[in-house]
């Protein structure tokens, strides 16, 4: 600790050096958390305390004598410069607490702005993808769906009848993973999605038949 060539230390500075000891080992062994981050700046400002002590009783040691001014101050400069070590460290190891507390909170907020900016159909297949199917029913509930119009139909009308053409669409296999999301709810939207296949529309997921039936019927004289 830089006193080895000392013949003997001043009572004050061994009591110093007990002091300072004791804190750079507390200071070392120290983990800054959230609770206890003021603990640790207000020991690290005892220590500057302690520090302007050890300073004054330098200078005032050296006063009456001059010529070994120099000498009868090392041992108050080797504590002194110890102090500072150990200050920088804590407060160092604050800093760095600081830094990371602010990174975090920094991610906390982009995370949630990347949140509010999903829309209510990709957070609720993530609720979904999450097995959260309670978060992913509320969401669907706040989804303003129009309503499905009916299957196109076209008649064709005479003076003795109405022929009816409509497209009947039998859905054979539906793989949901590839189904565009305006054909889901909670599970496949047939309805939506027969209207849209009737239309002549491919939808990627569904295999389906299409078939053409026509109905007449007399019209009434």
């Amino acid at each position: 600790m830089g006193t080895e060539n000392a013949v003997a230390l001043p009572a004050d500075v061994q009591q110093f050096w007990v002091d300072v000891k004791h804190s750079e080992k507390q200071i070392t062994d120290i983990t800054v958390t959230a609770e206890n981050k003021g603990d640790v700046n207000d020991f690290v400002v005892a220590l500057k305390k302690i520090r302007t002590k050890i300073n004054a009783a330098k200078v005032g040691v050296g006063k009456p004598f001059d010529e070994q001014k120099r000498e009868a101050q090392k041992p108050y400069k080797d504590l002194f410069d110890k102090v500072e070590e150990i200050i920088k460290l804590g407060e160092g190891k604050v800093t760095e607490f600081i830094k990371e507390e602010r990174r975090l909170e920094a991610e906390r907020l982009l995370e949630q702005k990347q949140q509010a900016s999903k829309s209510l159909e990709e957070q609720k297949l993530e609720a979904i993808e999450n097995n959260d199917f309670e978060t992913a029913q509320k969401i669907e509930g706040m989804i303003q769906r129009p309503q499905a119009p009916s299957v196109p139909q076209t008649r064709v009308r005479t003076s003795n009848s109405t022929t009816a053409e409509k497209k009947v669409v039998t859905i054979i296999s539906v793989d949901l993973n590839k189904v565009p999301d305006k054909y889901i709810k909670k599970s496949l939207d047939e309805a939506v999605a027969k209207r849209d296949l009737a239309a002549g529309l491919t939808i990627p997921g569904i295999q389906a038949s299409v078939d053409t039936q026509f109905s007449a019927r007399a019209r009434r004289s």
